[in-house]
């Protein structure tokens, strides 16, 4: 039901968005949603989101192609399992952001919170050397 081949929300044509609509209605059918329909798909963009991210760590990430491509994810079309490999977690774009992504992180962790000011690991280190050789 939640299509896989496209690059991301934005991109599910409207007839797939009114099935996931009508497949919600149907579900519940004493509810009367029209005034969540925004917030519905919102929710229902982030949870497709997550999904695709679980599709790729699980799946992609840190295998070669060809495995990727051969352990195709119980529930998914085959045709939209190779886009998505192929097309969108191999593309160039994503492959650039992700390596931001880690930089990003390698940043963060190499850093850390005291008294709200970041401080770099050498500095924590000259700071414990300094209170040892006045003997505190």
């Amino acid at each position: 039901m939640f299509p896989l081949g496209v690059p991301s929300w934005r991109d599910i044509k409207q007839q797939k968005l009114d099935h996931m609509w009508a497949a919600i209605e149907d579900k519940f059918e004493s509810v009367h949603f029209d005034d969540h329909h925004d917030y519905i798909f919102g929710w229902m963009n982030e949870l497709w989101n997550k999904w695709r991210g679980y599709l790729h760590t699980t799946y992609v990430k840190n295998k070669p192609i060809v495995h990727a491509l051969k352990n195709i994810p119980k529930g998914v079309e085959k045709k939209e399992w190779e886009w998505l490999v192929k097309e969108h977690f191999c593309s160039k774009s994503i492959q650039a952001r992700s390596n931001r992504i880690a930089e990003n992180r390698a940043i963060f962790f190499e850093t850390h919170k005291n008294y709200s000011m970041l401080v770099e690991p050498e500095a924590i280190e000259k700071h414990v050397r300094l209170l040892k050789s006045k003997k505190y």
